[in-house]
């Protein structure tokens, strides 16, 4: 290039040339000045590095200091109590003090539920107070969940997209909050309307071929909102045997690391302890995940499960049968068809024993999840109300009408979104404990769709539209 500028200057080339050549020169020039300026981005960045090593050696030899690094220890115990702090505030608000409000109602003439208006409009004050509670006890019990968590761990969480979910999982537990309300308000409804609706239940049942007469037998005592408040009665007592664990979560869960099968990690992974010098590991995060679902959180729910998920791979050097050398080569017999895929399971460096621990956690938490929340407490409470929507068509006024409808919907959105989200994660194991719930749903869509074209509004799966007495 110097070359030819040289012979440009000295007039012997042509204009063309010039100009290919001047333009030659100003690309060597930017070339030069890109890599000037790469070398002290280098250098920036070794310098950066260099103070933030010096500021981690202060921390390290000063542990008092306030400055915050990205080596400092994560404190679990703190953030761990505060998260359970929360769980247990919202968890007595949604289970022990909205019962005895809706109890307040009812002894209440002008508050109790009536066939023109249902619940009364004032208790959706009531209900905007606990949905405020709920989103600050949510916020909180995020903030310190994910505060327990490592950077890297927090990346894989991003990219698996459960932080996008947060706020879809946030209007999730708002549902399930007016759900429980709805349930709660549902005996006292039917205990109402009980004169209205009592010869057209027994009817509805007395058609059914075989079992008819003994099913009108056993119904005849308990009534529509006897049974009502049984299926009800049922899921909230297992609802406060919950609570009530969650209160007592002190040596159990409280401190962390009280119950952890792995060995004491090397001086390099001090990192990733907490203060009292464990972590959380798997088992615990899915007790913490049920905390959060007996709080009405599945934001905070889905993200233990998550965490509880990545945490069951704990590593394991496997002296004995050659570490990762040893697994490498039973990896290579079983592709060269040595060995079968069961066998190398024992050679891998991960702790055995803590991963089928943790899946069986995983799976029992789910399988609870499947039939406590969503079968008993979702499932069979949308068909009781749908059964009543049909046997009140003529019965209800408009506005009680609507507030029905909008109790089943909020019962159906429960079981579809939990159906989808659990059958994924278990699998086939999954499949039949979704399908019972879906089933159950269909039926009371059915009882919907049939309300308007019966003509006594009243439709069996055995027997069809029902004839009912006035």
């Amino acid at each position: 290039a110097h070359l030819a500028l040289h012979h440009v200057h000295g007039g012997g080339l042509a204009p063309g040339y010039r100009a290919l050549l001047l333009s030659a020169r100003s690309w060597a020039n930017r070339a030069r000045s890109q890599q000037l300026g790469s070398r002290t981005r280098r250098k920036t960045t070794v310098l950066r590095l260099g103070r933030r090593e010096g500021n981690a050696g202060r921390a390290m030899a000063h542990p008092s200091s306030e400055r915050q690094t990205g080596y400092e220890p994560i404190g679990v115990q703190s953030q761990l109590e505060a998260a359970l702090w929360s769980f247990r505030l919202h968890a007595i608000l949604v289970w022990v003090l909205l019962p005895v409000f809706v109890a307040i109602e009812f002894c209440m003439p002008q508050l109790r539920p009536t066939p023109e208006q249902g619940y009364p409009m004032v208790s959706l004050l009531v209900l905007a107070l606990v949905i405020v509670h709920h989103i600050v006890a949510e916020s909180r019990s995020w903030a310190c969940i994910k505060s327990m968590l490592t950077r890297p761990e927090v990346v894989v969480l991003h990219q698996k997209g459960v932080l996008r979910k947060r706020k879809w999982m946030v209007l999730l537990g708002i549902i399930e909050d007016l759900d429980v309300y709805t349930d709660l308000v549902f005996p006292c409804f039917a205990f109402v309307c009980d004169d209205a609706i009592h010869g057209k239940w027994l009817r509805s049942w007395e058609v059914i071929p075989a079992v008819g007469k003994l099913c009108v037998k056993l119904l005849e005592r308990w009534r529509f909102w006897g049974l009502s408040a049984l299926c009800f009665g049922i899921a909230w007592a297992g609802a406060l045997a919950a609570v009530l664990r969650l209160l007592c979560h002190q040596d159990t869960l409280g401190a962390a690391g009280a119950h952890n099968s792995v060995e004491e990690p090397e001086d390099d992974e001090q990192v990733f302890l907490s203060d009292a010098g464990h972590r959380l590991n798997g088992e615990q995060f899915f007790a913490l995940a049920r905390c959060a679902e007996t709080a009405l959180m599945p934001s905070v729910s889905l993200l233990c499960e998550e965490m509880g998920a990545q945490r069951r791979f704990v590593f394991d050097a496997k002296s004995s049968t050659g570490g990762a050398l040893g697994a490498l080569r039973a990896r290579s017999d079983a592709h060269l068809g040595k060995r079968t895929l069961d066998t190398i399971e024992i050679f891998e460096v991960r702790n055995q024993d803590e991963l089928e621990r943790v899946d069986l956690a995983r799976r029992m938490f789910f399988i609870v999840l499947l039939l406590g929340r969503t079968f008993i407490g979702n499932a069979l409470q949308m068909w009781l109300q749908a059964s009543f929507f049909a046997l009140t068509f003529d019965y209800l006024g408009k506005e009680a009408s609507y507030k029905t409808l909008v109790g089943i919907a909020l019962s159906g959105v429960q079981i579809l979104v939990r159906c989808t989200a659990v059958t994924s994660k278990l699998g086939v194991l999954g499949v039949p404990f979704a399908g019972m719930n879906l089933v159950v749903m269909a039926w009371a869509v059915a009882k919907i769709y049939f309300a308007y074209t019966c003509e006594d509004h009243v439709w069996g799966i055995a027997s069809g539209c029902v004839d009912t007495p006035n």
